[in-house]
């Protein structure tokens, strides 16, 4: 299931995106364009009634996501779509599909600038 991606507002695609996907395990995938610039490694199992805490930063050869407390993932050569290319926040549906989240989301936090691997961390760090 997709949780939430940023994307185009074409909701049938999934051209120029950034997406978290969270579920039976959870994951990254950006694309620029339609071709697929990170695709991370499934970083956990997730059980019925689990909370998770992720937390992604992302720019232009730096692409980290963060889990629990830990950066779980770190890509230095990816290519991030345009800005102007991204207009629209997606939650519950992945574009293209009918998959939808069966789950729920307690809190969303944008930040306009790339916070650092360590302040990622203490976002959602268990403490």
């Amino acid at each position: 299931m997709w949780v939430a991606a940023l994307s185009t507002t074409d909701i049938g695609s999934v051209a120029d995106s950034i997406a978290l996907r969270i579920g039976s395990s959870h994951d990254v995938v950006v694309r620029d364009g339609t071709s697929v610039q990170v695709d991370s490694p499934d970083l956990s199992a997730l059980a019925v009634g689990e909370t998770q805490r992720t937390a992604i930063g992302f720019a232009n050869d730096d692409v980290t996501i963060s889990n629990g407390g830990t950066a779980q993932f770190t890509d230095t050569s990816c290519t991030m779509p345009a800005l102007a290319d991204i207009d629209a926040l997606q939650i519950g549906r992945r574009g293209g599909t009918t998959s939808v989240s069966n789950a729920y989301i307690q809190q969303i936090r944008c930040f306009p600038v790339r916070k650092t691997n360590a302040e990622l961390e203490a976002l959602v760090g268990n403490s």
